[in-house]
């Protein structure tokens, strides 16, 4: 039986990249205290996309060694917070008892590997973070990146230009410039980030602002253009937003649009498109 379709009705929490989320389809509740941490859409956390990960975490709160865990577990959900390809989740088995049943679950602590909702393994080793951290690696075939390998791999790019409240306008206000909104807490800017930092690098020598701004600790120009999500991405003409990219997160399709509202022609589109008999 899949994971959602135990937990479906349940109020486990999970952990990943947005923010804490009740596990119901139906009544999905936020928790503010953690929100800015860490959490994914329960959707895609239980369900799981075809390769990504989810680690379970089946515990009772009277539990000792689950009291012991629980903050090496969170260190564990805040370092892959930046990694879309792995969720860490935890299901309280007292308040959820038949879905710990179905899967199994005999004593406590039991972490649980998921793939699209399977189960793929119990995890048997050691409790520590380090220990938890090669093992999802492991199981991940060695190419799961840590939130902190994420911002080392982003700081190996220069042109990025970094906006704050006094010179936002000021550097927009003529030429044309590409902004990422974003706050240091969400995990899709997250992995945003080398992206957006490798897109700057590649047009350093091009007539264009590609920046970033922290919406938490400069909110006059995220209230002035409106900005209700994070990452927005915002292309702007002589200090007027001009448009809003909402296409893939990827660095082909933001070079794509990048040169589009730069008016650059590629090579391609250089051919007039018919192939040579």
């Amino acid at each position: 039986m899949k994971l959602m379709e135990l937990v479906k009705q349940t109020s486990g929490r999970v952990y990943g990249t947005q923010g804490e989320i009740a596990a119901s389809e139906f009544l999905p509740q936020y928790y503010p205290d953690i929100e800015k941490i860490y959490g994914t859409p329960i959707e895609s956390a239980w369900g799981g996309a075809a390769e990504s990960l989810t680690f379970v975490k089946f515990y009772a709160p009277w539990c000792g060694h689950c009291k012991q865990l629980a903050p090496i577990w969170v260190e564990l959900a805040e370092k892959f917070a930046g990694n879309t390809d792995v969720q860490i989740a935890e299901l309280d088995c007292t308040t959820n008892f038949e879905a710990c049943k179905e899967a199994g679950i005999r004593g406590y602590p039991t972490l649980g590997l998921y793939k699209n909702g399977e189960e793929v393994t119990k995890y048997e080793g050691g409790r520590t973070v380090d220990a938890l951290s090669s093992f999802l690696k492991e199981q991940a075939g060695g190419e799961l990146e840590t939130q902190e390998e994420l911002a080392h791999a982003a700081m190996a790019y220069d042109g990025l230009t970094v906006l704050t409240d006094d010179d936002f306008l000021p550097t927009i206000e003529a030429g044309s410039a590409f902004v990422k909104f974003y706050a240091p807490w969400c995990g899709h800017c997250k992995k945003l980030a080398p992206i957006w930092d490798k897109l700057a690098h590649n047009f350093k020598d091009v007539d264009v602002i590609v920046g970033k701004i922290d919406c938490t600790e400069n909110d006059k120009p995220c209230t002035r253009f409106k900005v209700n999500g994070y990452p927005s991405l915002f292309m702007f003409k002589d200090g007027v937003k001009v448009a809003q990219y909402s296409g893939a997160r990827k660095l082909p399709a933001l070079t794509e649009y990048l040169n589009e509202q730069l008016g650059i022609e590629t090579e391609e589109e250089t051919h007039d498109g018919h192939d040579e008999l």
